[in-house]
């Protein structure tokens, strides 16, 4: 059976960033958006992927489009699924190759980062 192995990526090619839910579910983030050349009027398809993380690509039938604003907006039921909230920070990461964005919601970034959380802990030795 063949090995799947993950293309390594460069800094060129991973981006970061942070943003907080707005009404009606909208992420923005400028500077993703252009370098993964998500213009306004992007057509996007949003799915939830393990551990509740959101995976946002491009799709000529998306039902999510990018606005003028630069942002995009979560449709509700979806947001409701992994219990994401307006007023909630979310971590975006995206890779420009791919052209995909994952956001992770709070619930999701507690998963992720269980292992730093645990060492942040007051533990007596």
């Amino acid at each position: 059976m063949p090995v799947y192995v993950r293309p390594p990526m460069t800094g060129a090619d991973v981006l970061v960033g942070i943003s907080t839910v707005g009404q009606a579910g909208r992420v923005v983030d400028r500077t993703l958006m252009r370098k993964l050349g998500w213009a306004p009027g992007t057509r996007l398809r949003i799915r939830i992927a393990d551990a509740g993380v959101l995976v946002v690509e491009r799709d000529t039938d998306g039902p999510v489009i990018v606005r003028g604003s630069g942002c995009f907006a979560i449709p509700y039921r979806m947001r409701r699924r992994v219990n994401l909230f307006v007023g909630d920070r979310v971590l975006l990461l995206g890779r420009v190759t791919r052209g995909r964005l994952a956001i992770h919601p709070p619930a999701a970034i507690d998963t992720l980062f269980t292992t730093s959380f645990d060492l942040l802990e007051d533990v007596s030795r």
